[in-house]
């Protein structure tokens, strides 16, 4: 059971837990061992879990939220084989349940000093590989010096080696409620997310927009329950889609851009 690290000294309302990610699973090899001839040889296997608390205060602002990141080590190989021959004489996995806190996130674009309650929301989904953690604000105000509600979105991309901030990417035109990252999907370096009407993936190493999907669906982008993308294939959700009924929903699938299958209910 994980709780809320808390680091800004109060738990209320932070919404700890509002979006989390698992990465795939990657392997450290120990040094291996040798004693009376036999050579033990011990694999660790670590993942990634990172966590959103949309509404955590960061400094002075209130709700602009915090992302989390931890190490989870699940598992633990020891496989023992005889020096000489290198016969295996056995080898075990067990459950390891290893987990520390590794990095704090938070936003690097926060609203100026004079907007206390920035309100961002940062934190409010997130995705994570074995090398990036990436962390949306659909609610940030781009350029923003005073409370305002336009809402553009931001996404950021941290550096999962040593935490680092890499980059931030935005929506394309910048509009007005485009609440961009309301949701994503992460492949590699392929990173699908919404915004406004419209789908759009992006080379998260360089922020370029790969391709859009969308801009004439109307509720594309904010009414959707989920995306999904792998190996260019990009699986959209649009559960109030009326083309077979009002709120029949469809599913549109896409590959490197271009559609290619209509599903419907």
């Amino acid at each position: 059971t994980i709780s809320n690290p808390n680091d800004a000294g109060t738990t209320e309302n932070d919404q700890f837990g509002f979006d989390i990610a698992l990465s795939d699973s990657w392997t450290t090899v120990l040094q291996p061992t040798f004693a009376g001839g036999v050579k033990t040889t011990i694999t660790n296997y670590y993942c990634w879990l990172t966590v959103g608390a949309k509404l955590e205060e960061s400094g002075i602002h209130t709700d602009i939220g915090v992302a989390y990141v931890y190490k989870l080590m699940p598992y633990q190989n020891t496989k023992r084989e005889l020096q000489l021959s290198g016969d295996l004489i056995d080898e075990v996995t067990l459950p390891n349940n290893g987990i520390t806190l590794e990095y704090t996130l938070e936003d690097p674009n926060p609203a100026p000093e004079s907007i206390h309650d920035s309100f961002n929301q940062f934190g409010a989904n997130v995705v994570c590989n074995e090398d990036y953690a990436v962390i949306s604000a659909p609610f940030a105000s781009i350029g923003a010096t005073t409370v305002s509600d336009v809402q553009q979105g931001e996404i950021h991309v941290f550096d999962l080696s040593d935490g680092s901030f890499e980059r931030t990417i935005v929506s394309p035109n910048q509009n007005n409620s485009d609440q961009l990252g309301l949701h994503m999907s992460l492949d590699g370096t392929d990173l699908a997310a919404t915004f406004a009407d419209t789908v759009a993936v992006w080379n998260i190493t360089t922020g370029n927009v790969k391709y859009t999907a969308g801009t004439t669906f109307g509720d594309f982008g904010s009414a959707l329950s989920g995306i999904a993308i792998k190996d260019n294939k990009l699986a959209i959700g649009q559960p109030n889609d009326a083309t077979d009924g009002t709120g029949t929903g469809r599913v549109l699938v896409y590959n490197s851009g271009s559609l290619q299958h209509t599903i419907s209910n």
